[in-house]
Formats: C-alpha cells, structure tokens, sequence
C-alpha cells in the first residue's frame, strides 16, 4: 500500500521541523512533494560504491539521463527509501524496469545468483562530515513477489500453467521496495552528501553487463532553502 493523504500531510510537517532544526532558511524556500533518485554501475569483485547526490558531482563514468539529483540551492527531507537492480541496455537506455529482488531472467542464469550479496549489505550516510546513518541493511528492500518474470520460449507444451508464461514481476513501486525513514533525514546542496553502500566479503562474483543498484528517495524538497557560496 502506497502513501496515504495522513502520511502525506504529516512528511509535510516533519519536512519542516527537520528545516528548521537543520538550520536551513525557510523566508523563500518552495516545499513540495518530489524524490530523487542516484544510481551506480556495479563491478565484480567491488565492495564500497558512492552514489553522487549533487547536480555538480560527476564521479561516475556516465552521467546517466534517469537519474534526478539535488541542486545546490535546495534541500531534501527524506520520508521513505528504495533500493533497486537494474539492466538497462545501454547507457542511454530509458526503458529498463527497476527490480526488487535477482531477477534470474533479466540478470541471467548464470549470474542472479551472486546479486544475493547485495541484501547482505548496508548502506551509509554523512552529511556534512556529520554521521547520519552509521548501517541500514538493505535486506528490508528486498521483495520477491509471488508472481514472478520467466523467460518466453518460441515453444512449450500447452499444460504448461500460465503463471510460468508472465513476462513481467508483478509489482506496485508505490510500495515495493520501499522503506519508510523515521526520523527523516536531510540532504543539503551547499554541503557534502556521502551516501555509499558497503557489500560483505569480496562484493559481487559476478555481473551481468550495464547492471546497475538504484536508490529512488521520496519526500520533501525545499527549494531555494540554501545559499550556495
């Protein structure tokens, strides 16, 4: 189940307290309901990934047009989390779906497998050289659902049962793969966002080529809430 309008209404004002106790100025800011989302490439055998916040932060070998930063002059208070797979096609590619669990037949056979790794791992982050969160697992994302893709051969028998044939997950990402945050946490464009996810041993075994680990972050941004020097 997805946002209700009471819990809407009440990330509003926990937005503002959050402001205010974060010492940013409220005089011109423009507070709306909006998300941000960052991504990173993963690497076999890697096991510390930063995802850039920022608008200006291009640490990343490719900019990618799906993901939608924080601008220095705003801020973020954030009420829920996600963390998502990924295989686009391409680095221009607009068309992927996010997935919720290691997915054999996007990921591949071969592959999915060591994707597993992932929900064994944590993520943090610093704001300002200030510890924010110290170790969110990001086992809590992980969601199997119960109808789930399967690759469509050119032949199968017809007692084959139609639920083996779904092309797609069945999923709902108002919820899925979604994590309220309590207390909300603020980002801020005029200072330094660390955000990282550690993965145990030695990282991923294996990677299906343009894989990607996904965060989409929802709730309130405060626009023209910070200078920018």
């Amino acid at each position: 189940m997805g946002q209700t309008t009471i819990g809407a209404r009440l990330a509003f004002e926990n937005a503002r307290k959050a402001a205010a106790k974060a010492g940013l100025s409220m005089n011109q800011a423009v507070l709306s309901q909006s998300f941000l989302r960052f991504e990173v490439g993963l690497v076999q055998g890697t096991t510390n990934y930063k995802f850039d916040t920022l608008t200006n932060e291009n640490t990343q070998t490719t900019n990618w047009n799906t993901q939608t930063k924080l601008n220095l002059q705003d801020s973020f208070v954030c009420s829920e989390i996600g963390f998502f797979l990924a295989v686009p096609t391409s680095s221009t590619d607009t068309a992927f779906s996010l997935l919720t669990y290691p997915n054999p037949t996007v990921l591949t056979a071969a592959n999915y497998a060591a994707y597993k790794t992932i929900y064994n791992g944590q993520m943090q982050l610093n704001v300002n050289q200030k510890t924010i969160i110290t170790n969110w697992d990001l086992s809590r994302h992980l969601y199997a659902q119960e109808t789930q893709q399967n690759a469509i051969t050119g032949t199968y028998a017809s007692t084959v049962a139609p639920a083996i044939l779904n092309s797609t997950d069945s999923i709902d990402l108002s919820s899925h793969g979604f994590v309220p945050v309590e207390p909300n946490f603020v980002l801020v464009g005029s200072k330094k966002n660390d955000l990282s996810v550690n993965l145990p041993g030695v990282g991923l075994t294996a990677v299906t080529a343009n894989s990607r680990l996904i965060c989409v972050m929802r709730g309130i941004m405060l626009q023209n809430s910070t200078s920018v020097n």
